[in-house]
């Protein structure tokens, strides 16, 4: 008889947890020990990332965006900057196609990117005219070290999160800083979203505040500092926004609905 291999927690290796959701054949299962949900399956195609900046929905509009000169920041990359007295070299890891390095080194930051989808790649480095590495922060020589590195919207994406945020603390110099966005999956925004791109095979995990607050202080991180985006806005609402903020408004003045992303910031 063949024996069932035990499903552990990604991020604490917890064999505790429970089905919070299913959604199309997978199930998100929540860990009763550090709070992550994650999904019971955690393989997906190594060519996934590339095809879907290729064909598919959001990941498109990336190089859309890019070709029409149409890049934003986003709410998180907002916070980023608005720290002062922050320079000297940094490392974004799923830099995409490179809108947010691209401001980066315009604010004097000596920058450098990863990406995993070579096409978007190729658009992040003709943008910037910066070294990008196609691959994972494994490609990485670990005898580099930053002063900063970013990594937007990726340890949901990851097999082993928990990894990826201990090998970004090692590639920090001392004092350095590590600054990130996950999705809120405390928020209703994000628990109801039909958009596929929001859930397996390309997210894997599912983060709320305390969770990751938690583990980012557990690696080592001091002056942890972790927000919520406080209402939905265009970023998530699109064309619809000015149409939908006034119930955007309510569920999070009166509702405590927060909008589907955190920030989350730390110092080695």
């Amino acid at each position: 008889m063949n024996k069932i291999k035990e499903i552990l927690c990604p991020l604490c290796y917890s064999s505790q947890h429970v089905v919070e959701k299913t959604r199309n054949s997978f199930s998100l299962l929540h860990c009763k020990d550090c709070g992550l949900v994650f999904s019971d399956s955690i393989n997906s195609d190594k060519d996934l990332y590339e095809n879907a900046y290729q064909h598919y929905g959001d990941y498109s509009k990336y190089i859309e965006n890019i070709k029409n000169d149409k890049f934003h920041l986003t709410w998180a990359n907002k916070k980023f900057f608005s720290y002062k007295n922050l320079k000297g070299t940094l490392l974004d890891v799923g830099c995409s196609t490179g809108g947010f390095l691209l401001t980066a080194k315009g604010k004097g930051w000596k920058v450098k990117g990863i990406e995993i989808s070579p096409s978007a790649a190729k658009i992040a480095y003709e943008l910037t005219k910066s070294e990008i590495i196609v691959g994972d922060i494994d490609s990485l020589d670990i005898n580099q070290n930053f002063d900063t590195i970013t990594a937007w919207e990726v340890i949901e994406h990851l097999k082993e999160p928990g990894n990826f945020i201990k090998k970004c603390y090692q590639l920090l110099n001392k004092d350095g800083i590590f600054a990130i966005s996950v999705p809120n999956w405390e928020s209703k925004w994000m628990k109801k979203s039909n958009q596929d791109e929001h859930w397996p095979p390309f997210h894997l995990t599912f983060w709320n505040k305390n969770t990751l607050k938690n583990y980012l202080i557990s690696v080592g991180f001091k002056d942890v500092i972790v927000k919520v985006k406080p209402f939905a806005w265009k970023e998530e609402l699109g064309s619809k926004a000015f149409f939908v903020l006034p119930y955007s408004l309510l569920q999070s003045l009166v509702f405590n609905n927060k909008d589907i992303h955190i920030f989350a910031y730390g110092r080695k």
